[in-house]
């Protein structure tokens, strides 16, 4: 039963990637769906589809070297263990730690689950990462996190053999190439001068009579 109750503990807390977050400020989810248009003259836009873009999540969270006492940063160093070395028994470094698992969870670029409030999010890859530190906020980071879900699909290859390539429908339909060898051009015909002299005594006699 302690164990079943540990379990639900941990996947209710806010964490991204397994790592803990002591406090998140803000927090903003985003579901879009686009729908596509096409103008049509005289007429209203007609839709034929409908596309529901990747989700996206936007954190500002708050992790601190001393929010929970010593428990609370062994379990944040056990979580970021596979990113980098160790963190070393200090909860000063509990702060840095946390930001170098997000600096590493980035630059890994695998898709990670995120636990907030109102859901679990999967394959979620970090987009943006920003913090800011001051003479205020020496023991403290404050992460500010775009997170964008990715579309992970399975590929499939399919081996065509060379046999049903020559018997494609195309090949049979076209026609094969006639060799009816070298053509020379026609003679143009010239008009007979006869008639052309003919032509103009008839066209010089009608003019005398008009």
């Amino acid at each position: 039963m302690a164990l079943i109750t540990q379990q639900l503990f941990v996947r209710t807390k806010r964490s991204i990637a397994g790592v803990p977050l002591d406090a998140v400020l803000v927090e903003s989810h985003e579901t879009r769906l686009n729908i596509t248009k096409n103008p049509v003259e005289g007429a209203a836009d007609i839709t034929d589809h409908a596309i529901i873009e990747p989700q996206k999540l936007y954190i500002r969270a708050i992790v601190s070297d001393t929010p929970l006492g010593t428990a609370a940063f062994t379990e944040l160093a056990s979580k970021v263990s596979n990113f980098f070395g160790a963190t070393g028994d200090d909860n000063s470094a509990r702060a840095v730690s946390a930001y170098q698992a997000m600096v590493a969870l980035q630059a890994t670029r695998v898709p990670v689950e995120v636990q907030t409030r109102l859901k679990l999010y999967q394959n979620m890859l970090i987009t943006s990462l920003t913090t800011v530190q001051d003479k205020d906020t020496s023991r403290v980071v404050e992460l500010t996190i775009d997170m964008e879900e990715v579309r992970i699909v399975n590929t499939e290859l399919v081996k065509v053999p060379a046999s049903a390539l020559a018997a494609g429908k195309d090949r049979q339909q076209a026609a094969s190439p006639v060799n009816s060898g070298r053509r020379q051009p026609a003679p143009v015909a010239e008009p007979d001068r006869e008639i052309s002299i003919l032509k103009n005594g008839i066209y010089t006699t009608q003019r005398l009579f008009q």
